[in-house]
């Protein structure tokens, strides 16, 4: 068996279908929904070889000014992010202030790695049987079957920056999910990252209606979009770690993981303490002037500015992955203690296309201290 299973081909045939819904569509909100979503296709086929892929906006819309009015609706939405954001800020501030304490003092004595090279490769074998063993465990393989039947799995060059990267490009018309994966390798980093995209397929397919702007809201505008992938990614470890399967490379990429983790929720951290002004011109604020508004909260900025570089702050992707890390920990415990269908995802899948608010998230049971006790209990398996 083999992991890829979608070609040139068929992501032509998923880009001509996505264009004949467009072409008998008259919601609007269902029309932006298929323009996203062709604009990801072309994108794809533009990685696998295919030049001068594109989508033609005005064709597809019908006028520059539609095109206009799409954009807007598109921009309207990270501006939501802006907004509730700095209506929050002050509960992020104290929020990530605690949740980076805790990272501080319980990563202090692990060794912080990169990605290498030096992974072992596993037999490919192997890889199927970790990967459904963990699934089964959750009664979840079909998810597997169905993505491999149906050629949804696609394998795309990566450059550096893009090592062990994977993304889902979701079709709002059909629910169907396509997994696009960066250069494929049998080992355990590439077997995570699979475990993480699963977490999105799953996620999509709970979330599916015909109401294509909550969609759109959820994709563009919510603070929870990665909370059930990087729960998937978590039990996947804890899996691994419980078998024992590669343990010192299971070991070096938790690191890596964790590491990479709390850059986010020093980032979240910092975006709030900026002014008002500055979170919503994000993408002209220099580094100078980030380092200007948040040096008094630090006693060495020089590791804030070595922080910084190659680092890019915003409102969508940095609390994104922070409150993602948070929830999802708590989350993972009660999904091993009673399965998937437990009082508290339950109470999650309620709430995650709603209007963030703190303190909706923390009346169903997100809470520091649940945080604090499972983040030390996870990360102690990297000192023994």
């Amino acid at each position: 068996m083999e992991i890829i299973t979608g070609s040139n081909k068929d992501v032509r045939e998923l880009i001509e279908r996505a264009y004949q819904e467009l072409g008998s569509c008259d919601d609007i909100t269902k029309r932006y929904a298929l323009v996203d979503y062709l604009y990801q296709l072309h994108e794809l086929e533009r990685a696998l070889g295919v030049d001068g892929s594109y989508l033609d906006e005005i064709a597809v819309l019908g006028s520059k000014k539609n095109a206009r009015k799409y954009n807007l609706y598109i921009d309207s939405l990270f501006t939501r992010l802006d907004e509730e954001f700095i209506k929050f800020k002050e509960k992020h501030h104290e929020h990530f202030d605690a949740m980076l304490s805790i990272n501080d003092e319980v990563l202090k004595d692990v060794c912080d790695v990169s990605f290498v090279d030096a992974y072992e490769e596993i037999t490919k074998e192997e890889f199927f049987e970790y990967l459904y063993e963990f699934l089964s465990s959750y009664k979840l393989e079909g998810l597997f079957d169905r993505i491999v039947s149906e050629k949804r799995f696609f394998d795309r060059p990566f450059n550096e920056d893009e090592m062990y990267a994977g993304s889902v490009l979701y079709d709002p018309v059909l629910n169907k999910s396509n997994v696009v994966l960066c250069g494929r390798q049998y080992n355990i980093p590439y077997l995570l990252t699979i475990g993480h995209e699963f977490g999105h397929v799953f996620d999509l397919d709970l979330l599916y209606s015909d109401d294509y702007s909550r969609y759109l809201k959820y994709s563009y505008s919510s603070v929870y979009g990665e909370v059930l992938s990087i729960t998937f990614e978590k039990l996947f470890y804890d899996f691994l770690f419980k078998k024992k399967y590669h343990i010192d490379d299971v070991k070096e990429i938790y690191s890596e993981f964790s590491f990479e983790n709390k850059n986010y929720v020093l980032d979240t951290y910092l975006l709030s303490l900026l002014s008002d002004d500055s979170i919503r011109n994000l993408d002209f604020l220099s580094r100078k002037k980030i380092l200007r508004e948040v040096k008094s909260s630090f006693e060495r900025i020089d590791e804030i500015k070595l922080h910084l570089e190659g680092r890019k702050l915003d409102t969508w992707k940095t609390p994104l992955y922070a409150y993602g890390d948070f929830m999802s920990s708590i989350l993972k415990d009660s999904i091993q203690q009673d399965g998937f269908d437990n009082e508290l995802m339950r109470k999650f899948l309620s709430i995650r296309d709603h209007v963030f608010n703190p303190d909706e998230v923390e009346s169903i049971g997100f809470n520091i201290d649940e945080y604090e006790k499972v983040y030390k209990k996870d990360v102690s398996r990297l000192k023994k």
